[in-house]
């Protein structure tokens, strides 16, 4: 969850500040009473995560297949998507096929477009970097990136993710 203090005394006082939920959307919302696995709570769960289960390449006459499988919650939710063949473009059909694998796990979409996706050297290491744009916000944009390993089909999956890590964590997190 994202907190901001809303100003309600004066600055001097900051126990008189009251805190409160920004959601997704970008409206306020007061917070709600701490649910039994509140991560406010001590002793709580440890926050879980989408993970990335594999991937798998297909080649065909037409293009190249993608498909991602990602699990939550000790399910498996998989998705491909098909696009040119050449390096960069099945990059970018990688991370579409990573967020239809999240659509899946949200059960709606997430409204996100993606911009890119890109390997690049920084610091002597290699990165993957991935740039999505929220579709009702247009001046929203998420960056994710890792460091690439020899699969750039898992890199690029994997920055999508990182991309969506905060977005998606919140919403599954206050969801489940």
């Amino acid at each position: 969850m994202w907190h901001s203090i809303q100003q309600t005394a004066s600055p001097e006082r900051p126990d008189d500040m009251a805190p409160e939920t920004i959601i997704g959307s970008g409206s306020r919302e007061p917070n709600p009473a701490p649910r039994e696995d509140s991560l406010l709570n001590a002793g709580s769960a440890p926050r879980r995560r989408v993970r990335f289960v594999d991937s798998a390449r297909e080649e065909h006459r037409h293009g190249v297949t993608i498909t991602v499988r990602l699990e939550w919650q000790d399910v498996i939710h998989s998705a491909s998507a098909t696009g040119e063949k050449g390096s960069a473009l099945e990059l970018k059909t990688t991370a579409q096929a990573a967020l239809d694998a999240v659509e899946k796990v949200c059960g709606q979409s997430v409204g996100f477009r993606i911009i890119g996706v890109k390997q690049l050297q920084a610091f002597d290491s290699t990165l993957m970097v991935a740039s999505l744009v929220r579709l009702d916000d247009p001046g929203q944009r998420l960056v994710g990136a890792v460091i690439a390993g020899d699969d750039r089909i898992r890199s690029a999956a994997v920055a999508l993710l990182s991309a969506l890590n905060r977005a998606l964590g919140n919403y599954l997190h206050t969801s489940d």
